[in-house]
């Protein structure tokens, strides 16, 4: 089946900000993830620790633990980079973000790294949700690729 890119519809391609193995959100232990109650995506369990603006925009969140990240693309587009699961519990340890709040990024711009090691000693998960944010309305187009290199199509989302 040919993937729609219909007059009056917009796409925008996700590219993954990390390279490592894809993981569907059923599959996770988290049931705000896995339950899509914050939007749909996929994850990512990452091989190395560094990760990308996976599309150019705003930086508009950065969570005080610095474990998850928002860019906003559009006014209907927000892409979160949440870096691992339960990490908010680790009060920022094994975090540095290289992005503040209000800076405009560029697809492929370092946003911050995750000590793997040391989230994984700390009994965390490393695999990492990439979602499109409250927005119900959009129609995702996801990779059927097993493990992504950085900047691999991750998803397309159709508005």
């Amino acid at each position: 089946m040919e993937f729609e890119r219909a007059v009056g519809k917009r796409t925008f391609d996700i590219v993954a900000p990390v390279e490592g193995k894809v993981v569907q959100l059923f599959e996770l232990q988290d049931e705000v993830f896995r339950n899509k109650i914050v939007g749909d995506g996929l994850a990512i369990e990452p091989s190395n620790g560094l990760f990308m603006a996976p599309i150019s925009g705003t930086v508009v969140h950065v969570a005080r633990t610095r474990h998850s990240i928002l860019i906003k693309a559009d006014e209907k587009l927000t892409i979160m980079v949440h870096m691992g699961l339960d990490t908010v519990y680790l009060e920022g340890v094994a975090f540095k973000c290289f992005v503040t709040e209000g800076q405009n990024v560029k697809c492929g711009d370092v946003l911050a790294k995750m000590n793997l090691e040391e989230v994984l000693r700390r009994e965390k998960k490393i695999v990492t949700p990439i979602i499109l944010v409250e927005n119900k309305e959009a129609r995702l187009k996801k990779t059927n690729q097993l493990f992504v290199n950085k900047y691999d199509m991750l998803f397309t989302v159709i508005l």
